[in-house]
């Protein structure tokens, strides 16, 4: 019976390392782009205090990668800073699945709640696997919206966000009429009492 339980707990130990494995592949990562972002941001805006949330906005430029190709495509990745010759793409999504189940867990006694709405023109077509995957990986909802009607999309877009975030209240003020997709990205920090 022991030698049973000391194979249980190796294969559970094996199974953690293969979850964290993607995890641990993105940090260095998206270290290297808070670092670059930090730089070229502090050049912009001199001496003016900053504050931003590298893996906040890393997270939202990845799940974008999922319906995005070729060029575009190519752009995220570098700019995220990921080699996919040390890497697959499937491994980013998962590194970011595996973050944000750690950062969003409900129990920590400092609680974040991060995550991403996509708002897309309904004149593009949205493949049900690029929904999915928004889902699955990123915990966040693509949603088609008629974007060329400025007033209502930003109408919609901030209902949705005071809905579903609470604490935002009309956060989008203008929309250009040739916009074809909105990403909100959101962070909330609470800390427990003990």
């Amino acid at each position: 019976m022991l030698h049973n339980r000391a194979e249980s707990l190796a294969d559970h130990h094996s199974q953690a390392e293969d979850e964290n494995l993607a995890h641990v592949k993105i940090a260095p990562s998206n270290a290297d782009f808070a670092f670059r972002f930090y730089k070229q941001d502090r050049e912009e805006v001199g001496n003016k205090n900053i504050f931003f949330s590298p893996l906040s906005i890393s997270t939202a430029f990845a799940m974008l990668s999922l319906g995005d190709r070729s060029n575009t495509l190519t752009q995220l990745h570098e700019g995220l800073t990921f080699n996919l010759t040390e890497m697959e793409e499937p491994e980013i999504h998962e590194g970011f699945q595996h973050v944000l189940q750690l950062l969003n867990d409900p129990h920590r006694e400092v609680q974040l709640n991060m995550g991403n709405a996509l708002f897309i023109s309904n004149q593009l077509k949205l493949l049900q696997k690029f929904l999915d995957d928004v889902t699955y990986f990123y915990y966040s909802e693509a949603i088609s919206s008629n974007l060329k009607n400025s007033l209502e999309a930003i109408k919609e877009i901030n209902k949705y966000i005071e809905k579903n975030y609470g604490k935002i209240v009309d956060l989008l003020k203008s929309l250009d009429s040739d916009t074809v997709r909105v990403l909100v990205n959101y962070i909330f920090v609470k800390v427990v009492g003990k």
